[in-house]
């Protein structure tokens, strides 16, 4: 019931005139953060650490170029702010 309604609400938001970005993470855990992620538009499952995802969402806010954007988020080898502008870049 949930991802059926959190599916409803992204459509909602993409087909509206509003600036969005929808990120999806993987599995949340809650080790430490790295700094390190991978970032794509293409739908991929990884865990990820809520540490890392808060700096993601962070620098996203900051990042005007990222609007109308679904990322999916997990662990990876990128800093974060490489990761972002690189899967920005390829889409």
């Amino acid at each position: 019931m949930y991802l059926r309604a959190k599916a409803e609400a992204d459509q909602a938001l993409a087909e509206s005139d509003r600036e969005w970005t929808i990120v999806r993470p993987g599995r949340l855990q809650d080790d430490p953060g790295k700094g390190r992620v991978r970032i794509s538009t293409e739908p991929f499952r990884d865990s990820v650490t809520r540490d890392d995802v808060a700096a993601v969402l962070e620098l996203i806010l900051y990042t005007p170029e990222v609007a109308r954007h679904i990322l999916y988020l997990g662990n990876g080898n990128d800093p974060i702010e490489e990761a972002l502008h690189g899967a920005i870049t390829r889409s």
